[in-house]
């Protein structure tokens, strides 16, 4: 189901949310690793957090989507096999909302922010997620960030857990080749 609420676009079905946020000139494009119930009326931590991220780093939006759109609150009870199905209409959603935010931005490129956090370690398919993620995102001009300045063999910040400051970049490649690729 896609509901708009005012400016707001919210994508989920019964188990699964999709997309959550604002589409703007400026969006700030957040990639989690999966959401909880939050929705524009009742945002969570997370969605605050990158709420506060988007306007210290002079973006006018944010959009929360994840490497899988499993709602749970607690990461452990993500299914122990992907639905390839889901993740089908996942990857889709992706591309529609990347291809909204790109004709309202102009030629500016696209910023995402990294912020799936060490539980990408919980599931294999996650990496998995990711991975075709970052594929999709090739044919865009993107700029990779995270919220902490750690190096890329750690894992990007997850927003619940961080300290609201300007955002880093994120070398994507360097991180796919030194935590997915091997594993």
């Amino acid at each position: 189901m896609k509901r708009y609420t005012e400016e707001y676009v919210w994508e989920q079905d019964n188990e699964n949310r999709y997309v959550l946020g604002q589409i703007s000139d400026s969006t700030l494009i957040c990639i989690g690793l999966n959401p909880s119930d939050a929705t524009p009326a009742f945002p969570d931590m997370t969605y605050y957090k990158v709420l506060r991220l988007t306007k210290v780093n002079n973006f006018k939006s944010a959009v929360m989507l994840n490497l899988y759109p499993y709602r749970c609150e607690d990461r452990k009870k993500l299914p122990s096999e992907k639905n390839d199905d889901v993740e089908r209409t996942n990857l889709k959603k992706i591309e529609e909302t990347i291809e909204a935010i790109k004709q309202k931005s102009s030629n500016k490129p696209l910023t995402v922010l990294a912020s799936w956090g060490g539980g990408i370690n919980k599931r294999k398919y996650l990496k998995d997620c990711l991975l075709k993620i970052y594929e999709l995102l090739q044919k865009y001009n993107v700029e990779w960030k995270r919220i902490d300045n750690k190096d890329e063999h750690e894992h990007p910040q997850h927003p619940s857990r961080a300290k609201i400051a300007e955002l880093q970049g994120f070398k994507i490649k360097d991180y796919i080749k030194n935590n997915l690729k091997s594993n």
